[in-house]
């Protein structure tokens, strides 16, 4: 077990910027960067003009976090990158501060013919093992004793650096040659599939599961990119950030990485719409689907997976709602919007609108679609609508009502033959609170649970599992009664549930606020556990990704 102790690091850097700052190469020099070299000539001293620290730009670090796994006496050097929010022509001093000898280096700074600056920090080698972790303090200043501060200055950078005594100690990250995980589909939206059920058909050996890489989300001005629960397909994993309307137009854009190493493919901006937001994207058949925008500003996009092209922008109807991954199946994309509430329907090839169905305003949901319907989940109600007209064919109400109360945001998940499994939570411990199941063709509820579920279940094999947090407690409900055949509890010292459930033919994943943990589904005991908590998603190539709000780790599970 490694100690955790605190590492600040200090650094002063005088960064030339905007026009007359790029396309020179230069290292610290007592602190401060040495620029070109240019004779100036004289000129009378002009009178002294206030600066006011809005007419300046701070800068966006990436990554977000600095994290680096290395052996002690063996250092890796750190890489950021600085670029300006707003292209702007001076000076600015990025002050980090420092009071021990970690990293007793001046840092390597290139200043790049874009105003950007890439910054090199080497630790001692005398640093001893241990587990790192706190925060930088990032100044971004206008003068050298930084008296003013930029716009959005000072901002925090994360870092989480793990220096081991040897190269097996524990929590060191392998990587290894990617492999198809034999019986693994694409992760292609909220909770793997069309069907919303969480299950991947594979059979698991813990003891073959080791961390493979951690990602960090950048740093914006001010925050931190807040990222999306992803998807993933043919080696690549996509997300968005920018998930809530702010007034600043940077910061919405949706992302493709390669899932072997973290390398960013491409990413695209929506900092051309009036109004931004970006949600979570879907990904199939060689394109990512991502709803972006609100009120008059909104549209379903379509891009190439593997280049970024832009394949489609259609106009969508929206306010300021926040939605989960878009449904594709069959050659149309689902997802809720309308000015008002409701289920859009485009084509997936051209783009264009088939039908909208009026539901109810409500956030952050997704359908369900089979082979002919589509279902929507909302308020202790489940709606039926025909997937090709969009005709409301039954609506489906939980006994005693839940109408008006806020769903927990997920999807229906499509169980076996006329069964729709759906959570309402109204956000408090009600009778409404309750893990629901529908019978499609006798248009009634056939059981109900009643319990604070987080997330969404999952189903295989006649047994759902859900997350109460409630009882705080992992259950298997029986399909045809709603009974527990078996729970399990996580340990005391846990908060709650964050996590939808995902499931394999052997383990149940899930997350609470602190650790994530795969069960046995026949002993019931835990076979495997790891400390990082989020959203969960298994690729085709057999990595286990768990997300949290500003970083991803990746787990090789064969």
């Amino acid at each position: 077990m490694h100690q955790k102790r605190t590492l600040v690091l200090g650094l002063a850097v005088a960064l030339l910027a905007g026009c007359g700052g790029g396309g020179s190469t230069s290292s610290t020099t007592g602190g401060l960067l040495a620029g070109p070299q240019v004779t100036p000539t004289p000129t009378p001293t002009p009178t002294p003009t206030p600066v006011t620290p809005a007419q300046f730009a701070t800068y966006t670090l990436t990554p977000g976090t600095i994290s680096e796994v290395y052996v002690v006496g063996s250092p890796k050097t750190l890489s950021l990158k600085a670029k300006q929010t707003v292209p702007f022509t001076g000076v600015a001093y990025l002050v980090m501060n420092n009071d021990v000898a970690a990293l007793p280096n001046a840092p390597s700074v290139t200043v790049n013919a874009d105003g950007s600056l890439d910054i090199l920090i080497t630790p001692s080698a005398t640093i001893a093992a241990a587990h790192y972790t706190g925060n930088v303090t990032v100044n971004v200043c206008a003068d050298t004793k930084c008296v003013t501060q930029l716009a959005g200055s000072p901002f925090k950078v994360p870092y989480d650096i793990d220096v081991q005594a040897s190269a097996s100690s524990s929590g060191g990250f392998t990587t290894g040659k990617l492999s198809a995980l034999v019986g693994a589909p694409d992760w292609e939206t909220f909770q793997g599939n069309a069907a919303h059920t969480g299950f991947v058909p594979v059979t698991l050996t813990p003891a073959n599961f080791s961390p493979r890489w951690k990602w960090n989300a950048s740093t914006i001005p001010g925050l931190t990119s807040k990222i999306s629960p992803l998807t993933v397909s043919a080696g690549r994993f996509y997300f968005a950030t920018g998930l809530e309307w702010n007034n600043n137009q940077y910061g919405h854009a949706v992302f493709a990485f390669n899932e072997d190493n973290a390398a960013q493919i491409w990413t695209h901006e929506f900092s051309d719409l009036t109004y931004t937001m970006a949600n979570p994207p879907a990904v199939s058949n060689g394109k990512v689907y991502i709803a972006a925008g609100a009120q008059f500003s909104s549209y379903m996009f379509a891009f190439d997976a593997v280049s970024g092209k832009q394949i489609f922008r259609s106009v969508m109807a929206d306010q300021y709602a926040s939605y989960q991954a878009p449904t594709v199946l069959g050659g149309t994309v689902y997802t809720n919007g309308g000015v008002n509430g409701g289920m859009n329907a485009f084509d997936a090839t051209a783009g264009t609108a088939t039908f909208f169905t009026l539901l109810g305003n409500h956030d952050r949901w997704t359908p369900a679609v089979d082979a002919n319907n589509a279902y929507a989940m909302m308020d202790g109600r489940l709606t039926v609508i025909n997937r090709s007209t969009g005709a409301k064919l039954a609506t489906i109400v939980m006994p005693g009502g839940a109408i008006g109360a806020v769903p927990t945001a997920g999807a229906p998940v499509i169980a076996s033959a006329n069964t729709v499994y759906g959570i309402n939570n109204p956000g408090l411990d009600t009778p409404a609170s309750a893990l629901i199941s529908f019978d499609i063709a006798a248009q009634t509820t056939r059981w109900i649970a009643p319990g604070v579920y987080m997330g969404n279940p999952a189903y295989q094999g006649g047994v759902v599992y859900a997350l109460n947090n409630k009882s705080f407690k992992l259950e298997a409900h029986a399909e045809s009664d709603g009974s527990v055949a078996w729970s399990w509890a996580p340990p005391a010292d846990q908060h709650k549930f964050i996590s939808d459930v995902l499931l394999t033919n052997n383990l149940v994943f899930a997350s609470t606020d602190m650790t994530t943990y795969a069960i046995d589904r026949v002993t019931h005991a835990v076979v495997w556990s790891y400390p990082a908590a989020g959203t969960l998603a298994l690729s085709a190539n057999g990595i286990l990704y768990i997300t949290a709000d500003f970083g991803i780790v990746a787990i090789n599970l064969h």
